[in-house]
This record gives structure tokens, sequence and C-alpha cells, in this order.
């Protein structure tokens, strides 16, 4: 569904900022009726809470599917921990649709050395249940690994590079963003990137 990336119309609440480190928002996106972009129906809320160091969050979404008349149901959690100038972070993400189901954990890292930012993460979805065919898709699985790095020439300048290895099992067909939407089923994906970054 489009609203993984748009939501057309969309209404949101966000909580004042005075409440102890409780934070969260609420956003409600009509339908307006076929599958064109964003005009699926949509309805989301996140609550979290960030105190010394920490920052953990929950959040749950339901986007209505016209030509099913079914919802995409997605929840997820997440949590962060800064110690220094090191920040560890998880999340879990499980979506929801007919008879399937998908469960996307993240493990990432993020390091200040110097002028230097390091990144790095590991995912893995685990799929279970079955496609619109009735097939089972619970040999379909993936995985990736991304390493990244930025080297700051000011406060708003800095070059970067980054590169990502996907790999598909079975008949999962899942390609690093930024190149061709799909892999050939049970192959790998690789992506890398470099660039200049200013913030104005």
């Amino acid at each position: 569904p489009t609203t993984l990336s748009r939501a057309s119309n969309a209404e949101e609440y966000w909580l004042p900022p005075n409440l102890g480190g409780v934070y969260g928002q609420f956003m409600v996106a009509p339908g307006e009726a076929g599958n064109a972009a964003g005009s699926f129906k949509y309805t989301s809320g996140r609550v979290g809470y960030k105190g010394a160091g920490f920052d953990v969050a929950g959040y749950a979404g339901s986007t209505h599917i016209d030509a099913s008349n079914q919802n995409l149901k997605q929840s997820g959690l997440y949590g962060a921990y800064t110690f220094a100038t090191t920040t560890l972070m998880l999340s879990a993400t499980q979506s929801e649709y007919l008879s399937s189901k998908q469960l996307h954990l993240m493990g990432g890292v993020r390091a200040i050395v110097g002028a230097f930012v390091i990144k790095a993460s590991y995912n893995k979805l685990d799929q279970k249940g079955t496609n619109a065919a009735g097939a089972s898709i619970a040999a379909n699985d993936a995985s990736q690994f991304a390493l990244g790095a930025d080297y700051l020439l000011s406060k708003r300048t800095a070059v970067y590079a980054a590169a990502a290895r996907l790999s598909n099992k079975g008949t999962a067909s899942f390609a690093v963003p930024g190149g061709p939407g799909f892999a050939a089923p049970g192959s790998s994906s690789t992506g890398y990137e470099v660039g200049l970054r200013h913030s104005f």
C-alpha cells in the first residue's frame, strides 16, 4: 500500500512537549477510494518515553485495502540507548495482511569517532503464512547488513559512503532501495552510495 510512504489529506495530533519525557502522535487519513497513490484509509498512533540516555516507543497502524476489503496491520517496538558518543538501537516490526505475516528485526549502532560517524545495522525478515495464491511463504526470508561512515568537514558539511548487502532465501525477491525494485527470487542484492551533504 502506498501509505507506507504517503497518506493524503491526513490529520495529525502531537502530544505536548512538557509531559516529563512522554511523547506521541496520532494520525488519520480518510480513504478516497481506489488504488491511486495516497488514497487508502490510514490510522496510526505512537507513544514513547525518552529519558537520560534512552528512548523507547511503540506504534500501531492500519491501512484499509479497498481491493480486498481487508486491513494491512502493522505494529512495532523501538529502543535506543546512548552512552558517551555511541548509540545502540533495536527495533521489531510485525506486518499482517490476509493470511501472511512478516516479522522485521533490526539491530544497529552509531558511533562518533573523532571527525567520523560510523554506522552499521543488521536486518532480519521472517515470513509466515501463505500468499494470495495459497502457497506457503515460510521459507521466503531475507537478511541485510549495512555499513556506512560520514566524515565531518564542518558543523554543516560532511562526505559520506555506505554499502549494503541483502540476501534472499527461498523465492523472496527483496532488493536494496535505490535500484531495481525487486531482485531475482532467492538471489542477493548489493547497493553502494557516496556523496556530499550540506545543511543550510
